[in-house]
C-alpha cells in the first residue's frame, strides 16, 4: 500500500483510510493483542512527537495527572 502522508510522521493523520493503513502496516493480521504489544515496543515516540495529535494528548495527559497529584 502506498500512501504518501505515510511517509513524513507529521502529515499520517492525513492518511485517506487510516484502518486500511494499519491493516495494511500489521500485514492483515487478526491478532489485536499481539500487533498492539508490537506497536507498542516498535513505535519511535521522537517519530510520533510529530504528530499534531499525539502532542495534544500529551498535553491533555500531562495536565490530568498533575491535577490528580501524580506528577
Amino acid at each position: 500500500m502506498s500512501d504518501a502522508a505515510w511517509e513524513v510522521p507529521y502529515e499520517v493523520e492525513k492518511v485517506a483510510d487510516p484502518k486500511a493503513m494499519l491493516k495494511a502496516a500489521l500485514g492483515g493480521r487478526r491478532d489485536a493483542e499481539r500487533d498492539f504489544d508490537r506497536l507498542g515496543q516498535t513505535v519511535a515516540l521522537d517519530m510520533l512527537w510529530k504528530v499534531p495529535a499525539y502532542r495534544r494528548w500529551i498535553g491533555e495527559l500531562r495536565a490530568a495527572m498533575e491535577r490528580l497529584r501524580f506528577l
